[in-house]
């Protein structure tokens, strides 16, 4: 309400000044400039909140099944096309009419079902698809998958409210890697290392399947973050950049040191707070950091203690969900430039011309009313 408010309040007061100091807009023309400016502030207003709120998180689940499934043919063109007549002697039209023929009998989609019954579609290498992608031969049933789905984030919309800029964020900007996005269709990088970490490249395809089994049954989605040689307040500096982690994140930073754990903190929104502080002390008191251990120990712990706190709890901040800079210049400007634009049409062209007449004799009359006050 109150970003509609302010996006709404500049262009309502040129229409008002428009219609105040122009003996040319009448009043009927202002409610239009007024009601032009409200469907506009309102709809600015809306795509600046959604646009702030929205976001994406990953599910993970397992390749099920794979088809080739038979589909209408999408490439239609014009056909049989004749003239066809109605009516007689002056009256009489004609028309071209077209028929709608289509290339195929049928297409071909290749897709993959997932156990989160999502629908993966594989691109065709033929115009019909016709023949058989090879990234649709290459996927394999049970391996993992991991899909990105659109939320409602209200963290995101009111980052302050929750994190603080300590300054972190920009001391280690260069070391502070990009969340993780899901690319080849399916597939996600979700464990991330900063400097030399020797830890063997299979850890990824491990951390997935173990997101394939544990992310359905605990609506969770786990990211391992190593860092070599930094403190740990590090942690906190990518805290503040990843907004806490999407809210069925499990991000585990360890700090390493002669490729032992030397600290270790956990970012997730779990309901249990005794899960983060399990999972971290477990973590610090491995002698090195094997997948084989560090894999049990995550299993065991999201198992055992992580519970998903809902986005509903977070409602709270919805009032205090503004606009950035930008947005705000954005709006204001539009709005601005439109409502300067109607009020010089309105003042140019009669649109109602049959309240120009009163308008003028209004205008003259406040304007003696006014003169006679001065003289007074």
């Amino acid at each position: 309400m109150i970003i509609f408010s302010v996006i709404f309040i500049v262009p309502l007061l040129i229409a008002i000044g428009a219609f105040l100091f122009s003996k040319e807009i009448c009043w009927k023309e202002m409610l239009c400039i007024v009601g032009v400016q409200f469907v506009i502030a309102l709809i600015s207003a809306l795509l600046c909140y959604y646009s702030n709120v929205s976001d994406v998180e990953v599910w993970n689940g397992t390749i099920v099944s794979k088809k080739q499934e038979w589909v209408s043919c999408t490439h239609s063109y014009q056909c049989n096309c004749r003239t066809e007549c109605s009516g007689t002697g002056k009256n009489r039209t004609c028309s071209t009419v077209c028929d709608t023929c289509y290339e195929h009998l049928n297409d071909w989609d290749w897709v993959a079902y997932t156990s989160n019954n999502e629908r993966i579609n594989i691109d065709r290498i033929d115009r019909r698809g016709s023949h058989e992608p090879p990234r649709w031969t290459a996927i394999k049933i049970g391996e993992p998958s991991s899909i990105e789905h659109g939320y409602t984030n209200y963290i995101k919309g009111s980052p302050d409210t929750l994190f603080r800029n300590k300054g972190l964020k920009e001391k280690y900007k260069e070391y502070i890697p990009k969340y993780p996005r899901v690319h080849d269709y399916y597939k996600i990088n979700r464990v991330l290392k900063i400097g030399n970490i020797n830890i063997d490249n299979s850890f990824n395809d491990e951390i997935s399947i173990l997101n394939s089994k544990v992310g359905p049954l605990k609506q969770a989605n786990i990211i391992v973050i190593f860092a070599e040689g930094l403190p740990r307040e590090y942690f906190y500096a990518i805290q503040e950049d990843w907004l806490g982690g999407k809210k069925n994140d499990i991000v585990i930073v360890i700090g390493v040191k002669n490729n032992k754990p030397e600290w270790s903190e956990v970012m997730a929104w779990s309901k249990n707070e005794l899960f983060q502080v399990s999972l971290e002390e477990d973590i610090e008191s491995l002698e090195s950091i094997s997948s084989y251990n560090l894999l049990n120990i995550i299993k065991e712990n999201i198992m055992n203690h992580f519970e998903r706190k809902p986005m509903k709890d977070f409602e709270y901040l919805k009032s205090s969900i503004t606009p950035s800079g930008l947005q705000w210049t954005i709006s204001l400007i539009i709005g601005f430039l439109i409502s300067i634009g109607m009020s010089i049409f309105f003042h140019v062209n009669e649109v109602f011309p049959e309240y120009r007449s009163y308008n003028k004799i209004r205008f003259r009359k406040t304007k003696r009313s006014f003169k006679s006050r001065i003289n007074f």
